[in-house]
């Protein structure tokens, strides 16, 4: 798979860490950068469905407590090892009109 979280400036690779966040600094030019609003906003809705999906399973008596806490938790992980091959950078609007 093609590691794509690259600054768009200097292809500097960013750090798996900016999944917690939706901008960025690039550590090699030091351009200002935020995740793409698209894969940023897919990401998320996959993750809140697989958690609403737990919640409601859990309150119809379908699926025991722990198991939703393993699927959310299992969710969060997988996301967070995937987040470099799906998330793409783009350099925020903010700071390029500040140039």
């Amino acid at each position: 798979m093609k590691y794509r979280t690259i600054c768009p400036v200097c292809k500097a690779r960013i750090s798996r860490l900016g999944s917690f966040s939706s901008k960025a600094k690039c550590k090699g030019c030091g351009a200002m950068l935020r995740q793409d609003v698209k894969w940023n906003w897919i990401g998320s809705g996959i993750i809140s469905f697989f958690v609403v999906l737990s919640i409601f399973l859990v309150r119809l008596g379908q699926l025991p407590c722990i198991a939703a806490l393993v699927i959310v938790v299992g969710v969060l992980l997988l996301a967070f090892v995937l987040f470099p091959y799906v998330s793409k950078y783009e350099i925020d609007p903010k700071d390029e009109e500040k140039e």
